[in-house]
């Protein structure tokens, strides 16, 4: 069973019903292990309407949620570094989310795949896993 972190815009879309991220989810419920960094939790936070965030905790009770401890911590601001010293700006959360992934041995799932440039996990961009989901149910009217 293959092991996910997935991206925090990941669960936006998918709360939003956006670019076919609910599908993935249904498919990732029933094919995969997922989990998303404890970081996660304060972007939702932050990024979504009172209502929406009601509705990603509901579908985060399936989900593991990673603690940011100190090997994290370390492994990500040691990435932030070194992204930093090749000439790329990498988001706070995202070296935080990325490094997550790398210590937990889970491949990052995410819509952007740019805003990991030296990232020390698999990458797995977000189409990819969709061409693999099966395509959602026939809406009924």
């Amino acid at each position: 069973m293959r092991r996910y972190l997935l991206d925090t815009v990941v669960l936006i879309w998918a709360v939003r019903g956006l670019h076919e991220a609910p599908r993935l989810l249904r498919h990732l419920r029933e094919t995969a292990d997922v989990a998303i960094a404890a970081i996660t939790l304060l972007e939702l936070r932050r990024a979504l309407l009172p209502e929406e965030f009601r509705r990603a905790e509901a579908e985060l009770e399936w989900m593991e949620v990673l603690p940011l401890d100190a090997a994290v911590a370390r492994a990500a601001g040691d990435y932030l570094v070194r992204c930093s010293e090749e000439g790329y700006r990498v988001d706070f959360f995202a070296g935080i989310v990325q490094a997550t992934a790398a210590c937990t041995g889970r491949a990052l799932v995410t819509y952007g795949p740019h805003h990991y440039p030296l990232a020390d996990c698999e990458i797995v961009p977000l189409q990819t896993l969709l061409e693999e989901a099966p395509p959602a149910p026939p809406r009924t009217p």
